[in-house]
C-alpha cells in the first residue's frame, strides 16, 4: 500500500514537472488540485528559503503586501519584479537576479500569488 502510494505521488510529481517544463503549469494546476498542491508546498519552501517571509510576512501582508501581485501582475511580470523590482518601483526588496533558479519560479510565483489571492479575499 505504501509503495502505490509513493509511486503515485511520484507519478503527478511528474506530470506537474512534465507540464511545468512545457510552460502549461497553469493548465496542470486547474486540471489536477494535486498538483496545484504540491507545488504550493514546493513554493512555500522557497518562500521561506529566500526569508520573504521576512518582508512580506507568512500570509503576505506586512510591509510588502502581495495584494498586487494577485491583481496587478502576470507570472512574467512577477518574475521579472522578483529578480529586479527597483525597476519597477522605489522599494527596499532586495533583488534577486540569478539567485533564484529559472527552475524554482513556478513554484514561487504560485505561493506568491496564492498568498495574494487569500489576503485579498480577507
Amino acid at each position: 500500500m505504501k509503495k502505490l502510494l509513493w509511486l503515485s505521488g511520484i507519478s503527478i510529481l511528474l506530470f506537474a514537472g512534465s507540464q511545468l517544463l512545457a510552460g502549461g503549469y497553469a493548465k496542470a494546476l486547474q486540471t489536477d488540485p494535486k498538483a496545484r498542491k504540491a507545488l504550493l508546498a514546493k513554493g512555500k519552501t522557497l518562500y521561506v528559503k529566500h526569508q520573504c517571509q521576512s518582508c512580506h510576512g507568512e500570509k503576505g501582508v506586512l510591509q510588502g503586501d502581495l495584494r498586487a501581485a494577485f491583481t496587478k501582475y502576470n507570472d512574467e511580470e512577477l518574475k521579472q519584479y522578483i529578480k529586479n523590482p527597483r525597476s519597477y518601483s522605489n522599494t527596499t526588496m532586495p533583488v534577486y537576479g540569478e539567485l533564484i533558479p529559472e527552475t524554482d519560479y513556478p513554484a514561487l510565483l504560485e505561493y506568491v500569488k496564492f498568498l495574494g489571492e487569500s489576503a485579498f479575499k480577507k
